[in-house]
């Protein structure tokens, strides 16, 4: 049985659910009401609260509370059933076995995505960005694109502003190594990867590893991925990085 949703006045605002490109997993979005939030929430929704809550933030606990939400929605969709998702010893999400998925969060947005998998060579990592004001580019761009990136996005500015193209090269990084940590089994850094390609037709990037990643995926491995822009009081993007091997 679906956890219950709040009034309109509540927490829980609305609910959605589309694709974004030619992605086969759909993604799933809750949007939220900050101010209505409340500790008891977790109790009311039945979801575990994290031992760390008492530590945590206001908006902390929030979003939390707002993925775990999502995600069992989408978790609902695949399985028909209700799960809850722990928290893995590197703050990762614990999904059931034979499941992989990823949560994001992005204002009063939270998101989510699941699919089935059978095997470690395979993964799905999802991000959502609001677009990065120039100044802050500025600050960050030395950590985040290269120089060949940096040519790639004034090249491919069409109908998406390089603001933009920007946001998505470090969105698309940032689903990349979601999808990428559970294979890889430990953290690394953006310099690892690249954006080759950039599709604002076909809403897709294609990205291609540069150095070697443990010792399960081959040197110079490419994956796509597929993104989309949301066009609301402030614009945002979302990211898909879904692999298999």
């Amino acid at each position: 049985m679906k956890p219950a949703i709040l009034s309109e006045d509540g927490f829980i605002k609305g609910r959605d659910c589309f694709d974004v490109g030619d992605t086969p997993t759909p993604i799933h979005t809750l949007t939220y009401n900050p101010p209505a939030y409340h500790d008891e929430l977790y109790n009311h929704y039945a979801i575990l609260k994290p031992t760390e809550l008492p530590m945590w933030i206001p908006e902390r606990r929030t979003q939390f509370l707002a993925g775990r939400l999502v995600a069992q929605e989408a978790l609902s969709a695949l399985t028909d059933s209700v799960q809850q998702i722990f928290i893995g010893k590197r703050r990762q999400p614990i999904w059931p076995t034979g499941i992989t998925g990823s949560i994001s969060h992005s204002g009063s947005l939270s998101i989510a995505a699941i699919k089935q998998t059978i095997n470690l060579r395979s993964g799905l990592g999802i991000d959502i960005q609001s677009i990065i004001d120039v100044e802050t580019q500025a600050n960050i761009a030395s950590t985040i694109i290269t120089s060949d990136e940096n040519i790639l996005i004034k090249n491919s500015a069409d109908k998406l502003s390089e603001s933009i193209l920007f946001t998505l090269v470090f969105s698309a990084k940032e689903s990349f190594f979601k999808a990428l940590f559970n294979t890889v089994g430990e953290y690394f850094n953006f310099d690892v990867v690249s954006v080759v390609k950039i599709d604002e037709s076909q809403q897709q990037m294609r990205l291609k590893v540069l150095k070697t990643l443990g010792n399960k995926l081959p040197y110079r491995f490419e994956v796509d991925v597929s993104f989309t822009v949301l066009n609301s009081t402030v614009s945002q993007v979302i990211t898909v990085c879904s692999w298999e091997l």
